[in-house]
């Protein structure tokens, strides 16, 4: 049984950068002052905490940052009250191959009615299909809205080894929740990811 133990942020299958497709950046910001041109490129505001590096992006520890759109480095590098910044880059999923209990040491023989109970875990990924899996929808970070359903599978693909369709094994009494962080083609940005695990959190260990 896994009594007592909180697990959280436990899939956030993000190895891999890819070249950012268009000029967007996270930036600090001298005594918070924003220029009237930067300010009309924010697009989201930050606060970094536990994390330093996010899909190889390093983002720095308990500061404030904003992501910006459409406004070239060279133009964010000649500005005074811009201390920091680097790309926010776009990240992808692994690919859709079937996970293996065995590969993670699962052993069902230890499984029993209260196996997970008061674990909460976030799956930071594509979403979910909660028709099929009984995984709570946490938010969705790509379309801003509260309906993580997943529209790509691989979500929903990797949450199976917490959730087994028809029976909820593994972790039967567990609290899950599918933050979405990644598109219809399995892309997003650090920024979002950085997003998903404040929310995760916020709301999931609060």
């Amino acid at each position: 049984m896994m009594k007592g133990v909180i697990i959280s942020y436990i899939f956030l299958v993000l190895p891999s950068v890819l070249a950012v497709s268009e000029e967007r950046y996270i930036i600090e910001l001298k005594d918070n002052k924003i220029d009237k041109h930067i300010e009309d490129s924010i697009i989201a505001e930050l606060y970094i905490g536990r994390l330093n590096q996010v899909g190889g992006a390093r983002v720095g520890l308990g500061k404030n940052r904003i992501v910006v759109i459409n406004i070239s480095r060279e133009i964010l590098e000649s500005e005074d009250s811009v201390i920091n910044l680097e790309p926010d880059y776009r990240v992808y999923s692994l690919g859709n191959e079937n996970w293996n209990y065995n590969a993670i040491g699962l052993n069902f023989s230890v499984i029993d009615s209260n196996f997970g109970e008061e674990v909460k875990m976030a799956v930071l990924d594509t979403g979910v299909n909660y028709n099929i899996l009984s995984i709570n929808s946490g938010y969705d970070f790509v379309n801003e809205d509260s309906d993580a359903f997943d529209d790509n599978s691989h979500g929903t693909l990797v949450s199976q080894i917490l959730r087994n369709p028809g029976t909820n094994f593994p972790l039967i009494e567990s609290q899950v929740y599918s933050i979405k962080v990644l598109d219809s083609n399995g892309e997003g940005y650090v920024s979002d990811i950085i997003e998903g695990i404040n929310w995760a959190g916020d709301k999931i260990l609060a």
